[in-house]
């Protein structure tokens, strides 16, 4: 149709095309018509609608241009156009149903036809599924719609690194550290699953307005265990894939014989582009840049920005050497290095360097005469990372916290409270008609047919509908007619009823401000069945700030779960706990062939959320537990079993609590017949955690293991037994970071080499290693440490007859009529004297030892 010539013909664009809820925008019409508002220019009533939240600038630009037709695509309805590429354009969609805004890759209509381009989309939609890491864009759903085939992913609210430095010009070190230390643990985690990017460059790494890393794209990934499918490599790709500037130089030779290396070389370049503001090679042509990438080396970074550390210079420089034998071999080994850069926490990104949405495209909530705050649903609001260094995945490290009011500014011409302006001035500043009148064009005529409403949901607990190339879609005439008849049913007295309570799904009230909702996951009777769902993960999708989840089934036999939070306070003050007080329920995760699950459950920048009551299963499948990542201030874990994890029971990263609020691990247990690294581990650096009370049975490397450094923990009155050491502490820790652990009131007893074994001297100012009150039993040393071991401070420890000082005194006093059986068969006995108390007496000095249970 030919462009709009005045605001009436614009308005019937808009209703044709579907965008817009007709009865909001009906009454909000009505309203402007009262006053006398509605100017007459199809550009001024396209800003006024963009400003009151009821078009997008992508809507906006494409209805003032005739183009009224696809604004939807399967079940989603099209916001704005975020990205192209070679592989397609990538638009920001809302779930028409379920109002949860994704990013949705199309592959356009042009390329569908091309047997290579088809082959490859599919092949990569696969590639991303089999990945499921918080540092890398998840993929949810491949379908087909017509002619179009298209990815829906998850929407990450924020920049690319290569938008970023085009604001910044550079990044201080501390900042870029922390990016490609949360790019490196998506890698490790690709690697793991047998994968290479090949395209790892600036504008592939994205980081969100809470300051979490995520690698995107991998269109260009192969399966190192080959098969018949990647095959299509060789048979249709160029000889070289990536991008010039970020080359390996091997990667220009050959792209299919690359490895992880390639990439970590990749990341390297990227490395030196956040430092230095430029590439290695900003000059040239393509063929220039990949000779140059094999023979020459870029400029020394001392010459550009001399205030760069040399630490940091030599970690990019052996990222980039040409010889793949003196690189980096994996990102573990990245993330090992810059572990003493990353235990600073940085800030969130500032607002300012984060891009802007309309308001209508700001997600479920926004609307007229509303601002909105920060990202959109949280159950798209990413997080850091997991797993466990080197031979599994760290976490990105973003501590600093995700922001709590982050206020978008408004980028149309009038806030939405400004009072409606006259006819004559209705909007100053109309929409600028984009460059933009192939877009519909690129992903398929604009001949199809209107907007379809396609309303087939996947069933819960289930994936959704997956249409292979190829697959015919119904008629669309017979599809109109039975939305229509449906629409009619519905919407006529006792149609509607009928519909609610037989079709649609309940729709749960919103509780009163300040109160929460109470969920209960069953499969079978519960006492409010409209907040009952068969599975935890359905209860956790629907479940918001302040509420609870009972769980009222024996045994949950689900895949692991990631509860992220998020800068609108996501899952704060959330519950999740058994039926009852005596009662535990047991999990045993799902794993997912191919996949390696880092945790049972992902816990991230949660606050004040509390999981109680759970038997955890692992069968030794599934790495930990639970683990807990970022800024989590009153978290409490309690009465948690973890049996036969993978790795450790619980695993703590770069996790921050509060002084006044700290993280709790308290009455747990971790049990393994297999041996493992840790009861509990912590790694990079924490603060303000404390475990407390817990029992940690091995065998097993440490009951405590940490990996770096951590500041106001404690470890307290915990019964540890059949571990190689009581407390380990490893990593690297400069003398000017603060470290402070407590060690008091615990019970070890049958440990093979040290209670307290340290590789860090803990010699600095700030730095303290507290020892206080613990029983040895059936230990060959209590404590060892590097020289003079300046920072432990033993203060009234106690072992028994078979247990040594070892090389680091500890003024332990020895007490022989000090009984603890090794297994009790009581829990709450268990490495505790039997029938007596903790209270010994020797000579003049009274020494409580023992773990309380």
């Amino acid at each position: 149709m030919p462009p709009p010539a005045n605001s009436a013909e614009f308005l019937d664009l808009v209703r044709k095309s579907g965008v817009a809820d007709d009865a909001r925008l009906k009454g909000h019409l009505q309203r402007l018509t009262d006053q006398n508002a509605i100017p007459p220019e199809a550009t001024q009533l396209a800003s006024l609608l963009l400003r009151d939240g009821y078009l997008t600038h992508f809507q906006a630009e494409q209805l003032l241009q005739g183009k009224w037709k696809r604004f939807f695509i399967g079940k989603y309805k099209v916001l704005e156009r975020i990205g192209a590429g070679g592989m397609g354009q990538v638009f920001l969609c809302e779930h028409k149903l379920m109002r949860r805004r994704v990013a949705v890759k199309v592959l356009p209509a042009a390329k569908a036809a091309e047997p290579a381009s088809l082959d490859r989309f599919y092949r990569e939609a696969r590639a991303v599924a089999a990945l499921d890491h918080p540092n890398i864009v998840r993929a949810y759903d491949i379908d087909q719609d017509d002619n179009l085939h298209f990815i829906v992913m998850e929407f990450v609210d924020g920049t690319n690194l290569q938008d970023l430095i085009k604001k910044l010009t550079v990044l201080d070190p501390l900042r870029a550290s922390h990016y490609i230390y949360g790019s490196s643990v998506g890698l490790q985690h690709a690697h793991e699953m047998g994968l290479v990017h090949r395209d790892i460059k600036p504008a592939n790494i994205l980081i969100d307005r809470s300051g979490v890393v995520k690698i995107l794209d991998m269109g260009l990934a192969r399966f190192f265990n080959a098969n018949e499918d990647d095959q299509l490599t060789r048979k249709y790709d160029e000889n070289i894939l990536g991008t010039a500037d970020y080359l390996a130089p091997e990667q220009a030779i050959d792209s299919h014989t690359v490895d992880i290396r390639a990439d970590i070389y990749s990341l390297g370049a990227t490395f030196y582009f956040l430092l230095a503001g430029r590439p290695p090679f900003p000059e040239g042509s393509v063929a220039q840049k990949l000779l140059w990438h094999q023979t020459r080396e870029p400029a020394a970074m001392q010459t550009i920005r001399p205030e760069i550390p040399e630490g940091l210079v030599h970690i990019v420089g052996r990222m980039m050497a040409k010889d793949v034998a003196k690189r980096y071999q994996t990102p573990g080994e990245i993330m090992a290095d810059l572990a003493p850069w990353v235990q600073s926490p940085i800030p969130p990104p500032a607002d300012h360097e984060m891009p802007q949405l309309s308001l209508a495209a700001q997600g479920p909530g926004a609307g007229p005469s509303q601002s909105r705050i920060g990202p959109g649903s949280p159950s798209i609001i990413v997080g850091l990372s997991s797993g466990h260094p080197p031979s599994g995945s760290l976490a990105t490290p973003m501590p600093g916290g995700t922001r709590s009011d982050i206020l978008r500014t408004d980028p149309n011409p009038y806030p939405a409270t400004t009072p409606m302006p006259q006819p004559a001035a209705a909007v100053s500043a109309p929409v600028a008609i984009q460059n933009a009148a192939n877009v519909w064009d690129e992903v398929t005529a604009d001949t199809q047919t209107d907007a379809k409403a396609d309303t087939d949901e996947p069933k819960p607990g289930k994936p959704g509908r997956t249409a292979k190339p190829g697959t015919k879609k119904r008629p669309v005439a017979l599809l109109l007619a039975a939305v229509a008849v449906l629409f009619v049913f519905c919407f006529s007295g006792v149609g509607a009823a009928m519909y609610f309570l037989v079709i649609a799904k309940p729709v749960p009230v919103p509780p009163a401000p300040g109160q929460g909702q109470t969920w209960y996951v069953s499969t079978g009777a519960s006492p409010d069945p409209q907040h009952t769902l068969k599975t935890l993960r359905g209860a956790l999708e629907q479940s918001g700030p302040d509420d609870g989840i009972i769980i009222l089934e024996d045994t949950l036999d689900e895949p692991p779960i990631y509860l992220p939070g998020g800068s609108k306070g996501g899952k704060k003050n959330l519950r999740i706990e058994a039926g009852n007080a005596s009662k535990t329920v047991t999990w045993t995760p799902k794993t997912i062939a191919g996949r390696q699950s880092t945790a049972a459950l992902l816990l991230e920048n949660v606050d004040g959320v509390k999981v109680s009551g759970l038997v955890l299963e692992l069968a030794g499948q599934v790495d930990a537990g639970i683990s807990v990542l970022g800024n989590c201030p009153g978290l409490t874990i309690e009465n948690v079993a973890v049996k036969n994890p993978k790795v450790s029971g619980f695993r703590f990263q770069q996790v921050v609590g509060d002084a006044a609020r700290p993280v709790k691990l308290t009455k747990c247990s971790v049990k393994t017949e297999a041996k493992i690294e840790a009861g509990v581990s912590f790694a990079v650096f924490n603060r303000y955690v404390q475990v407390q009370g817990n029992r940690f049975e091995g065998p097993g490397l440490a009951g405590l293991k940490i990996d770096g450094s951590a500041f106001e923990c404690e470890f307290r009155s915990n019964r540890v037994f059949r571990f190689d050491h009581g407390v380990s502490l490893g990593g690297k820790v400069s003398d000017s970071a603060d470290f402070s652990l407590v060690v008091a009131e615990n019970t070890f007893h049958t440990l093979a080499a040290v209670g307290v074994a340290s590789e860090l001297p803990l010699k600095g100012p700030k730095q303290k290693l507290e020892l206080t009150r613990n029983y040895f039993a059936a230990t060959a040393a209590i404590a060892s440490g590097p020289a003079g071991f300046p920072g432990l401070k033993p203060i009234d420890n106690a072992r028994d007859a078979g247990s040594k000082e070892g090389p680091t005194a500890t003024r332990a006093i020895q007490i022989d009529n000090y009984a603890i059986p090794a297994n009790a068969s009581n829990d709450a006995e268990f490495l505790f004297p039997a029938g007596g108390s903790p209270l010994q007496s020797v000579g003049p000095t009274k020494v409580a030892v023992g773990a309380r249970p």
